[in-house]
C-alpha cells in the first residue's frame, strides 16, 4: 500500500546524517541525491505513538508490528521519498544564537552570536513510501497500522518536534 505524506512545516530529520558534512546535516541520500525520510524514523515514530497513545492495532503491542532494535516487526515499511514539490524542495534555517567566544566567559551584551544554518525540507514537499505486512502477519492489519502512521506523522517527525517541525499530513 502506498502513502503519500505533504509536509506542513519544515522537516529536519536525522541531522547528523553521516552523508552530509554539515554541523547539523539532514537525511540525505547519498545514491539518488534526495532528501529522504529513513524508513527506522517512520516506524520508530508510529510504534512511540501507539506506545504513547495506548493504542493496540490489530490486537499487537506496538513492538510487534513495528519492531525494536535488533528485530523485525510485521508491518514493513520502505523509506520515504519526495515524489512533488513546490518552488523549493530544501529551505535554510538557522539556530541562533550560536557564540563564538568558548574560550572564556563574557557577558550576554558583549557576545557577538552568529547564526548557524542548516537545511530543511521545505513545506509542500510530497513524500511516499510503502507500507506491506510481512509474510506472518494478516494483511488486514494493514488499516490500523495506518491510522497509527497517520497520527505520528500528524504529531511530527524528526528532530525539533516540540518547535512545530516535521508535522506532515498523509
Amino acid at each position: 500500500m502506498g502513502v503519500d505524506a505533504e509536509v506542513e512545516t519544515r522537516l529536519a530529520i536525522h541531522t547528523k546524517s553521516p552523508y552530509a558534512h554539515l554541523v547539523i546535516g539532514i537525511s540525505w541520500h547519498p545514491v539518488i541525491n534526495l532528501p529522504y525520510i529513513p524508513a527506522t524514523s517512520l516506524k520508530g515514530a508510529a510504534r512511540a505513538y501507539a506506545e504513547v497513545n495506548n493504542f493496540v492495532p490489530c490486537g499487537k503491542a506496538p513492538e510487534e508490528l513495528f519492531g525494536k532494535a535488533g528485530g523485525a516487526g510485521l508491518v514493513e515499511l520502505t523509506d520515504a521519498y519526495p515524489v512533488m514539490c513546490g518552488d523549493k524542495l530544501i529551505e535554510l534555517d538557522i539556530v541562533n544564537p550560536h557564540y563564538r567566544e568558548t574560550e572564556r566567559a563574557i557577558g550576554e551584551t558583549d557576545a557577538s552570536p552568529t547564526p548557524l544554518l542548516f537545511p530543511a525540507v521545505a513545506r509542500g514537499v510530497v513524500f511516499r513510501f510503502f507500507i506491506a505486512p510481512r509474510a506472518e502477519a494478516d494483511g488486514k492489519c494493514l488499516t490500523d497500522v495506518l491510522d497509527v502512521i497517520r497520527g505520528a506523522l500528524a504529531e511530527g517527525i524528526g528532530a525539533k518536534t516540540r518547535l512545530g517541525y516535521g508535522v506532515l499530513k498523509p
